[in-house]
């Protein structure tokens, strides 16, 4: 039997990070987590991320920054990486902003975890 996929979240808040890591193991995913844009591109580096979920506001750069460099990153290997971003702001939908940076998608938190599963699902399966 082969590794799970992998799924980096990233978000500046620990209890966002813990909850959708515990959803990722439930539904058959190998988290692995980052607090700021430094982390996530030295483990998105390291070339074992499959997907990607980020806080729009991650403190030293934006979530939109962030996905930006990881779909460079992902072209530049020839591997899909899928990035969704996601927000707590009820002032905007960013989900124009998320596409144009290459985003496969956008979730306002709190978000449904059903809805997460099901787009990750058809994106990343994980059998």
């Amino acid at each position: 039997m082969g590794q799970p996929p992998t799924v980096l979240v990233v978000d500046d808040s620990e209890v966002i990070r813990v909850m959708l890591s515990d959803f990722l193991r439930i539904w058959g995913y190998q988290p692995v987590t980052a607090c700021d844009s430094a982390s996530a591109l030295e483990l998105a580096g390291r070339g074992q991320v499959d997907a990607v979920f980020t806080d729009l506001q991650i403190g030293d750069k934006t979530g939109l920054d962030l996905c930006r460099e990881l779909r460079a990153m992902s072209e530049h290997r020839g591997r899909p990486m899928p990035v969704w971003l996601m927000s707590g702001s009820d002032q905007m939908d960013y989900s124009v902003e998320a596409t144009e940076a290459g985003a496969v998608g956008f979730f306002r938190k709190p978000f449904n975890p059903a809805d997460i599963a099901q787009r990750l699902a058809a994106a990343v399966p994980n059998k």
